[in-house]
């Protein structure tokens, strides 16, 4: 395993750890976006737990290996930076209550992770080009099935508990 490969998965996780902490509801995320209206922040808040759960998996096949999933992971970091980009910026999700100074910390020191990631990952991609890396290809085994319905068992918790409390609080 190279030290690109290693240095994706752990900037990956690091990106899923710091963004798992900005849940509506949460300790750090407390503004209130019931202005947006419910349809929106139910959409934003799938995509948000499909990027964080999905991140979450790359981090596992990062490590198993595969030329793939540089370039997944380039994707995930550009959602990461994406996001942070429009909350920053105050451009989308707009709420009635200022950002919380430890969210906007956090949110600077994550675009910083996820740019980190995207170019970590094209580097991988390059690597994996020269045929430094082999590729390894990924069987869809029971346990792979059962992880993934557990995933979307806890992606819709987290997407209906996100979404009641950037409606309610």
């Amino acid at each position: 395993m190279t030290l690109t490969r290693k240095l994706v998965a752990a900037l990956t996780l690091v990106s899923v750890l710091l963004f798992s902490t900005m849940v509506p509801g949460g300790p750090i995320e407390t503004r209130n976006f019931a202005n947006i209206g419910e349809a929106p922040v139910i959409l934003f808040n799938i995509f948000l737990t499909t990027l964080g759960i999905g991140s979450l998996a790359l981090v596992y096949f990062v490590l198993k290996g595969g030329r793939w999933v540089a370039h997944a992971t380039a994707i995930a970091g550009l959602g990461f930076a994406v996001v942070y980009a429009l909350d920053l910026l105050s451009i989308f999700p707009v709420s009635l209550d200022p950002m919380p100074s430890l969210l906007k910390r956090r949110e600077i020191i994550g675009m910083i992770i996820s740019l980190a990631l995207i170019g970590a990952s094209l580097a991988l991609a390059r690597e994996n080009s020269s045929g430094n890396d082999p590729m390894t290809m990924m069987d869809a085994k029971p346990t792979f099935l059962i992880a993934g319905g557990v995933a979307i068992l806890i992606g819709a918790g987290i997407v209906i508990f996100a979404s009641y409390h950037a409606m309610h609080s």
